[in-house]
C-alpha cells in the first residue's frame, strides 16, 4: 500500500491509465507556464510513504513529448521522502508550454531497491572480462544507444541532410515519441536502431502507429513497435 497526503486540497492523487499499467500518473497541483527552450518545476500538491523496500522513479510520458515538445526531468522519490513531490519539465519548442491544474505531467514507477554496503578492498575477484570494461563491449552499446538518441533529440538533423530539406512535422512528432520510450529504456540498442532507420527513411508506419495508439499503454505501443520491426 502506498499512502498519499494531500498538501493542498484540490491536489489530485496518483493514478493507473489501465489496470496493467507501470506507472502512476501524476497530475498538476497548480496553473504554469514551462518558457520555450526552457523549464520549470511543476508541483503535484501532494507527499507519499511508498512500500518498504522501494522508491519511485519519475518517467515521461510520451504524449506531452510528441504533441509539446516537452519533456520530463529524471528524479527519484525515496522511501524515506515526506516532502512534496514536484516534476521537472523541459520545454524543447518554440513556444511558452501552458500547464493547467489537472493535467498529467508524468507518470511513478515504482521500482526495488537492493540495499548494501560499500567495502574498500585491495583486490578483487577474476572474470573473463577483467578490465575490459566499458572499452571491451559497453563502451560500443553505450555509445550506439547514445548516438541514436542524440539523433532523435536535435529535431531530425539526419532528415534534413538526407533530403536537403526541412522535416515534414509528422516525423518530427514521430521523432519525438520514439525518444520518450527510448529514454525510458524499454526498447533495446538495436531495435532503437531499426526504429530510427525506418523514420529517417520516411516511412510513414511508425508515424500511423503511435496515432492510432495516441493515449495507450506504453507497453501496447512498443509491442507493435516490435511486430512493425519484424514484418
Amino acid at each position: 500500500m502506498i499512502y498519499v497526503k494531500r498538501l493542498v486540497e484540490k491536489a489530485i492523487l496518483p493514478k493507473k491509465g489501465s489496470l496493467k499499467a507501470a506507472g502512476y500518473d501524476l497530475f498538476s497541483a497548480e496553473d504554469s507556464v514551462v518558457p520555450a527552450k526552457g523549464k520549470q518545476v511543476i508541483k503535484t500538491g501532494i507527499s507519499m510513504a511508498l512500500l518498504e523496500g522501494t522508491y519511485g522513479r519519475i518517467a515521461p510520458r510520451s504524449g506531452l513529448a510528441a504533441k509539446n515538445f516537452i519533456d520530463v526531468g529524471a528524479g527519484v522519490i525515496d522511501e524515506d521522502y515526506r516532502g512534496e513531490i514536484c516534476v521537472l519539465l523541459f520545454n524543447f519548442g518554440d513556444n511558452d508550454f501552458k500547464v493547467n491544474y489537472g493535467d498529467r505531467i508524468a507518470q511513478m514507477v515504482i521500482e526495488y531497491v537492493v540495499q548494501t554496503d560499500i567495502q574498500e578492498t585491495d583486490n578483487l575477484t577474476e572474470t573473463q572480462r577483467g578490465e575490459g570494461g566499458f572499452g571491451s563491449t559497453g563502451v560500443k552499446l553505450i555509445q550506439n544507444t547514445n548516438n541514436q538518441s542524440q539523433q532523435l533529440k536535435q529535431k531530425l538533423q539526419n532528415i534534413q541532410q538526407l533530403n536537403h530539406d526541412q522535416p515534414e512535422p509528422w516525423q518530427e512528432l514521430t521523432i519525438l515519441d520514439l525518444y520518450s520510450l527510448f529514454s525510458n529504456g524499454h526498447i533495446n540498442s538495436k531495435q532503437k536502431q531499426q526504429l530510427g532507420e525506418i523514420t529517417l527513411k520516411g516511412d510513414k508506419k511508425v508515424y500511423e502507429l503511435f496515432k492510432k495508439n495516441e493515449g495507450k499503454n506504453e507497453q501496447i505501443i512498443i509491442q507493435q513497435l516490435l511486430n512493425l520491426i519484424e514484418e
